[in-house]
């Protein structure tokens, strides 16, 4: 028991830390794209104003935002499945005691 909540503590850090990384990733290679804009090339941060590889961070990174938007709402429909759970599960043991 004590071994399976450490595995899972320890993939929980992981899949938080190759996150952030991926985050990392994309935020420096969206910072190219600020170091080579010319106004000459259209409006900031405009479509007309990306090369392709600009245009596929651009994809990539409101890809993964959504991405983590359902991650989070899995997570928070699991906290909120485990939270109602306990909370039937002593409601209906109250309910036994009071009899």
């Amino acid at each position: 028991m004590v071994i399976k909540k450490f595995i899972s503590v320890i993939l929980t850090i992981a899949l938080i830390t190759i996150d952030l990384f991926i985050y990392i990733i994309l935020g420096v290679g969206l910072m190219s794209y600020e170091d080579t804009y010319t106004p000459s090339k259209g409006e900031y941060y405009s479509w007309a104003s990306m090369s392709d590889f600009d245009k596929a961070l651009v994809i990539g990174f409101n890809i993964w935002n959504i991405v983590n938007v359902i991650a989070i709402l899995y997570i928070g429909y699991f906290v909120y499945k485990k939270v109602r759970s306990e909370k039937m599960q002593a409601y209906g043991n109250n309910q036994n005691n009071h009899r």
